[in-house]
């Protein structure tokens, strides 16, 4: 230490003391090779000192006093101003005013004088929700600053709310998972704690983020929250397109009215979306029928089309949903029908009941021939009702003809069904089997009406026959 003082401080007669107790002072400036004043007591009594008198010249002429933030304001009122001053200072007074989010808007000068009403002509409520105060002073001949004996803003404060989650139940806010177009709803609730109210209605913005980084934000005014009340209220989330990890945050006035604090009005939850990959169900009948590829139906058929998808939240609502085709004899390329065609009887979505979407056809009087029809379909979400395109060739032949008519079993033992095949146009309306003995004896008649539904095409009879068990001849 005796060497750092001697040649650093250049303090010669401090380094000549022999005692600890010895009194001493050292007034110097940094880097000086001379101290300003150095004063030793050789004296090593207990009441021994030492003092110094000397005159310390100062290097600034001018200086400032900045204030802490100021607010935030829901009234501003005025300012009280005191400042002691010689006549070589020179003072002026700044005003620095911020935004409700806490922005620096600009800065404008202020009279100084013992009072002065801020509200309208420098501070405008509902714009500035704080201020800073600047004082600049300066003095280039005594290098003294100015006094200041008074500093003060009157103002009014602001309301204070924050989100109650626990009021609600934490475990509502725990992490949700559900099936896409399902509806996510959550409920919140916020709490004005002050005795001012929100006088103007309360914006929530909630924000959705997917971990794919699709964002989604949505802005809700709701009412004014008096003081000491609170505002219950409910978001829902359609989740069509939100498949995944997501995240919402619900961010109740985020500042846009005064005040106090607002980390307490933000309140984050997560929730998982599971994709739609059901396929929908895809069926074709014609006239009532669902036939195999290359069955022979009617000239004029009735050919439904239904599309059903199980998903009861993702709802169809697109009629071209559906696409159908329709390829003649000797063309290659399929004729597509849509809702305006002629041969259309209805075009229709059902989803208000099954979700389904129902079509029907009747093309009139097709002529003889090898057609296919070609149907794909597909839900909300995309989701084909197969693979590859639902492809059923069909025939059709005008000439009315009863052709493959067998009984069905044969051999029986008991009793027998009858299968045939119908073709032209329409359904006889007379027929008739008679079964007999090889003889020529008559034995059974069996008319239309007793078959039970019969089509042009392939047909197997309700009715079974029963042989009567006293009969032991053999039929034909």
């Amino acid at each position: 230490l005796r060497d750092y003082v001697r040649d650093s401080l250049h303090a010669s007669a401090i380094t000549s003391l022999t005692s600890g107790q010895q009194p001493f002072l050292l007034v110097t400036r940094r880097n000086e090779t001379v101290p300003i004043s150095e004063k030793v007591n050789l004296s090593t009594a207990t009441d021994s000192y030492v003092s110094i008198d000397t005159v310390l010249t100062g290097f600034y002429d001018k200086g400032s006093i900045l204030t802490d933030l100021i607010g935030p304001s829901s009234k501003w009122g005025k300012m009280y101003l005191g400042i002691d001053s010689s006549s070589n200072d020179i003072t002026s007074i700044q005003l620095i005013r911020y935004s409700v989010s806490g922005n620096i808007l600009d800065t404008v000068a202020v009279p100084e004088t013992d009072s002065l009403d801020l509200n309208g002509t420098y501070l405008t409520d509902g714009v500035h929700a704080y201020c800073k105060l600047l004082l600049n002073m300066k003095d280039d001949i005594n290098l003294t600053p100015a006094e200041l004996t008074k500093w003060q803003i009157i103002y009014s404060g602001v309301p204070e709310g924050t989100l109650n989650p626990y009021v609600i139940g934490l475990d509502k806010y725990a992490v949700q998972t559900r099936s896409e177009g399902d509806t996510i709803s959550m409920t919140y609730r916020f709490d004005n704690i002050s005795n001012l109210d929100f006088t103007k209605p309360i914006k929530v913005v909630y924000s959705i983020r997917n971990e794919s980084g699709t964002l989604k934000v949505d802005t809700v005014v709701y009412t004014t929250l008096p003081a000491n009340q609170n505002l219950l209220f409910t978001y829902k989330i359609p989740t069509k397109g939100w498949v995944g990890k997501n995240y919402l945050q619900a961010y109740v006035n985020p500042q846009i009215q005064p005040e106090q604090y607002y980390s307490n009005n933000v309140l984050e939850t997560t929730f998982f979306i599971e994709a739609d990959k059901t396929q929908p169900v895809l069926e074709v009948a014609f006239d009532g029928v669902r036939i195999f590829d290359g069955d022979l139906v009617s000239a004029s058929p009735l050919i439904n089309i239904s599309l059903r998808d199980n998903n009861r939240y993702l709802l169809m609502t697109d009629p071209s949903s559906v696409k159908l085709f329709l390829q003649y004899p000797g063309q290659t390329v399929p004729v597509q029908i849509t809702s305006t065609n002629p041969i259309v009887q209805s075009w229709s979505l059902q989803q208000s009941k099954t979700n389904t979407f129902v079509a029907e056809i009747k093309p009139v009087g097709l002529p003889d021939g090898t057609y296919i029809l070609s149907v794909q379909g597909q839900d909300a979400t995309g989701n084909k009702a197969g693979n590859n395109t639902f492809k059923i060739t069909f025939k059709v032949e005008n000439k009315p003809t009863i052709s493959y008519f067998y009984p069905y079993p044969n051999p029986f033992s008991t009793s027998t069904r009858f299968v045939f095949t119908l073709s032209g146009t329409t359904v006889p309306s007379d027929l008739k089997i008679q079964i007999m003995t090889i003889s020529g004896i008559v034995v059974k008649e069996i008319f239309k009406e007793e078959l039970g539904p019969i089509h042009i095409g392939n047909n197997i009879s309700e009715y079974a026959w029963e042989r009567n068990g006293s009969i032991r001849r053999p039929f034909s």
